[in-house]
């Protein structure tokens, strides 16, 4: 249910804006505006938001999700630094921070929070901005893997682990943990013991002692 009501905000966000008046029209960025290394238009950042959570699931950490949104938040940055009064910028923040909220790796999480503290004090007026405040007042959570840790030698244990959760003041942090990694056994080295002497009766050398007394004259 959680899911599909998110699609079908994702949907609506497309006719929503602001609830402030028009702003004028050199604050607005120009329709054929194009921003970052991939060009790409406000639509264009919106869009990539969108079909990378669509794409994300519940959660990822698909590396194809995150080359796209990398690609569309600087592509925001180089707007926002262009047009910083433009109005439309909320709405691609809210998307961004939705998108963030679902690639479970720590860089996007804490780009998720930096997206909704933006929110909530650049554009507090907003939908977007009121929106992003509820959400905090209910207690945020970040989540991400751990960083795989190599297997012990003792059996593993019969129940899974658990997620650890701590809390920085601001937001909770739920660290989800991860398969370990085996750890190879040590190859065995060549042994450089000398190589033992050959016996005198294999040597193929003449025997030093005589096999028989010489006869007498």
């Amino acid at each position: 249910m959680r899911t599909i009501l998110g699609l079908a905000m994702f949907v609506a966000l497309t006719s929503l804006g602001s609830s402030a008046a028009a702003p004028p029209l050199k604050e607005l960025a120009p329709a054929d505006a194009y921003f970052g290394r991939m060009k790409l238009s406000f639509l264009g950042i919106n869009n990539t938001f969108q079909h990378a959570a669509i794409e994300a699931g519940p959660h990822t950490t698909s590396s194809s999700i995150v080359n796209k949104i990398d690609f569309a938040m600087e592509a925001l940055n180089d707007w926002q630094n262009r047009y910083p009064r433009d109005p439309h910028l909320a709405r691609s923040y809210f998307l961004g921070e939705l998108t963030f909220k679902k690639i479970w790796i720590q860089k996007y999480q804490d780009k998720a929070w930096a997206y909704m503290q933006r929110l909530v004090t650049v554009y507090p007026t907003t939908f977007f901005g009121k929106t992003v405040k509820a959400e905090l007042a209910k207690g945020f959570t970040q989540h991400y893997y751990a960083e795989p840790v190599p297997c012990a030698t003792e059996p593993a244990p019969t129940t899974s682990p658990e997620p650890t959760i701590t809390n920085n003041g601001k937001y909770k942090i739920s660290i989800e943990p991860v398969p370990c990694v085996p750890v190879a056994a040590p190859s065995e080295e060549p042994s450089m013991a000398p190589a033992s002497e050959p016996s005198p009766a294999t040597s193929g050398e003449p025997s030093a002692t005589p096999t028989s007394s010489p006869s007498a004259i």
